[in-house]
C-alpha cells in the first residue's frame, strides 16, 4: 500500500512538472475567417461560427474547375465592394468545393455555382441575376436594406458625397415611405436613404414629404414634384438617373443589353476633329428625347467597344455613324442614312419610334464563288438564292461554333451530291449567328427548313434524326407534287 501511493505522488509530481514546463504555444483557432476581396473566405470548421456571427450571409459554393464559377468570381468581387460602400450590413462569403465535400453534401449543392443567402442561419436559394449589380439588388429586394435611415445633416451630406446617383426622401408618412422603400428594392442603378429629423428639415430648407435625386453628372439635382406613387417614381427615377449621353461601357452594356433598353448610339472615330461636335449634337438630341431612349458614345477601339461592333455589325469604316439598337426582343438595329445633325437624328428616332423604317439585317459579305455541291447563301442573298428561284430549297441553319454543326456538316455534304445536278431541289446551308432574314427570327441551331417551290411563304420544318435516308425520305414526300424526276 505504502509502495502505491510513492508511485501516485510520483506521478502526480512528474505531471505537474511537465505542466509547468511546457512552453505556452499558442493554440491555433480553427475558427479564424480570413478575408480577400472583402469575401469571406469560409470551410469546414469556420462555416457555423460565420453563419452564427452574420444576421445575413451570401454564401458562394464554388468549383475551382467550373468555367461559370470563373465567370461569376469578378461580378461577385464587385458586388462585395458595392455592399461595403453603400454601408448595407450583409457580408458575402464563399466555399470551395474541392477541399470542403462536406458543406457541399450539407446543403445538398449539385451545381456551380450555387449562392445561397443564409439569414439568422437559414439559407434560402439564390435566383437572381450573375451581374453585380443584380446581385446587390436580389439582395437588398429580399433582406430589406433598400433605403438607409439618416438622422442627421452631416449624414445626408456623407451618404449623397460617397455615391454618384442617390435619391433621398424627407418626412415622408408610413404609406408614403413603404412606396419609396419598395422602388428602392428593385433599382439597382442608384442608392437611396430617407431622413426624418427636424434638423434635416431646417438644414436643407426642405418640407415633409420632399425627395431629392442628386448626381455627380448632367444637372446635379432634381426635385420629385409628383404625387408619391410607385408608378410616378420610376418614372422620375427613369428620367434623371442615368446621364444624358452615356460612354459606352460595361455598365451601360448591361443597361441597354440586359435591361433589353433601346440605345441611340453615335459611333464616333478615334481621334476624329470633328468627334466634339457631334458628341455636342448627341447632347442636344437627349435633351429633347429624354426619357424615350438612351443615347450612347462610343468608339471602336477597347475590348468592350469591339465587342460591341462585333455584336452590332458595326466596322471602323462605317465610322462616323448612328445607330439605333432596338434591345427590347432580338436585337434589331437601324441606321441614319442622312448627314449626323440633331434635327436629322431626331427626325430619324421619331421614324423608327412611329414604325416607318426597317431594321438592317445582319448579313455575311456574298461568297465570291458559289458553285460547289452546296449553295452558300447569306443575308443578303437569302430572297435571290431561296426565295426568287423556281425550286426547292432545303437549307440547313447553323451555328458556325456549335458541336452539332461539326457533326451535321459532312452528312450534309453528302446529301447534297446526291442533288447536285438536280433541276428542283437545291441543297443550301446559311451562318444563323452572323446572317439574319427578315421573315424568320433563328434562336437554335441547327435549323432545317424546306422552302418549298410554289408556297415560299410558308417554309416547312425538318424535325426528324440526322440521317441521309430520313431527309430524302423528307423531300421525296414533300417535293412529289413538283418533282417525278427519278433520282
Amino acid at each position: 500500500m505504502l509502495e502505491l501511493q510513492r508511485q501516485l505522488m510520483f506521478i502526480t509530481y512528474f505531471t505537474l512538472m511537465l505542466i509547468l514546463l511546457t512552453p505556452n504555444v499558442p493554440q491555433i483557432n480553427s475558427q479564424e475567417i480570413k478575408e480577400k476581396d472583402n469575401i469571406l473566405i469560409l470551410n469546414k470548421s469556420n462555416f457555423d461560427h460565420a453563419i452564427n456571427n452574420h444576421s445575413y450571409l451570401l454564401v458562394k459554393f464554388f468549383s475551382p474547375y467550373c468555367v461559370l464559377s470563373k465567370k461569376l468570381e469578378p461580378e461577385y468581387i464587385a458586388a462585395a465592394k458595392k455592399l461595403q460602400e453603400t454601408g448595407i450590413p450583409i457580408r458575402l462569403a464563399e466555399v470551395e468545393s474541392t477541399t470542403n465535400q462536406n458543406l457541399i453534401q450539407k446543403f445538398n449543392i449539385d451545381g456551380f455555382p450555387n449562392l445561397k443567402l443564409f439569414i439568422l442561419g437559414t439559407p434560402t436559394e439564390y435566383n437572381g441575376g450573375r451581374t453585380s449589380l443584380e446581385i446587390v439588388s436580389w439582395i437588398k429586394k429580399n433582406t430589406g436594406f433598400s433605403s438607409l435611415e439618416l438622422n442627421t445633416p452631416l449624414e445626408v451630406n456623407s451618404f449623397i458625397e460617397e455615391h454618384e446617383v442617390t435619391m433621398v426622401a424627407f418626412s415622408l408618412d408610413n404609406s408614403e415611405l413603404e412606396l419609396y422603400q419598395k422602388v428602392a428594392k428593385e433599382n439597382i442603378d442608384a442608392e437611396f436613404a430617407h431622413c426624418g429629423s427636424q434638423e434635416c428639415l431646417s438644414y436643407f430648407e426642405t418640407k415633409p414629404g420632399e425627395i431629392f435625386l442628386s448626381k455627380k453628372y448632367d444637372e446635379k439635382r432634381h426635385k420629385f414634384v409628383e404625387e408619391v406613387n410607385e408608378e410616378n417614381l420610376k418614372v422620375f427615377l427613369q428620367l434623371y438617373t442615368f446621364p444624358l449621353v452615356m460612354n459606352f461601357d460595361s455598365k451601360c452594356a448591361a443597361y441597354i443589353f440586359g435591361k433589353d433598353q433601346p440605345g441611340l448610339f453615335f459611333y464616333l472615330k478615334e481621334n476624329d476633329e470633328n468627334n466634339e461636335k457631334y458628341e455636342a449634337i448627341a447632347k442636344e438630341v437627349a435633351l429633347n428625347i429624354r426619357g424615350q431612349i438612351q443615347v450612347v458614345k462610343t468608339g471602336l477601339t477597347n475590348d468592350v467597344e469591339t465587342k460591341l461592333g462585333k455584336y452590332t455589325n458595326v466596322k471602323k469604316e462605317d465610322l462616323p455613324t448612328v445607330r439605333l439598337h432596338d434591345t427590347t426582343g432580338k436585337l434589331k438595329s437601324f441606321s441614319l442614312k442622312t448627314d449626323i445633325t440633331v434635327e436629322n437624328v431626331i427626325v430619324f428616332f421619331t421614324n423608327w419610334k412611329n414604325g416607318f423604317i426597317k431594321s438592317e439585317l445582319k448579313s455575311q459579305e456574298k461568297p465570291e464563288t458559289n458553285d460547289g455541291a452546296i449553295t452558300i447563301v447569306v443575308g443578303k442573298t437569302f430572297n435571290e438564292l431561296v426565295i426568287k428561284p423556281n425550286k426547292n430549297v432545303f437549307i440547313m441553319i447553323y451555328d458556325p461554333n456549335s458541336i452539332s454543326f461539326s457533326k451535321l456538316a459532312p452528312l450534309w455534304m453528302d446529301l447534297a451530291k446526291q442533288y447536285l445536278n438536280h433541276d428542283s431541289i437545291t441543297i443550301a446551308m446559311m451562318d444563323g449567328k452572323n446572317n439574319e432574314i427578315d421573315t424568320e427570327i433563328f434562336e437554335s441551331f441547327p435549323l432545317i427548313k424546306l422552302w418549298k417551290k410554289g408556297k415560299k411563304d410558308k417554309p416547312i420544318n425538318y424535325i426528324g434524326d440526322a440521317d441521309l435516308d430520313l431527309f430524302n425520305k423528307f423531300l421525296e414526300i414533300n417535293c412529289k407534287e413538283e418533282d417525278k424526276t427519278e433520282l
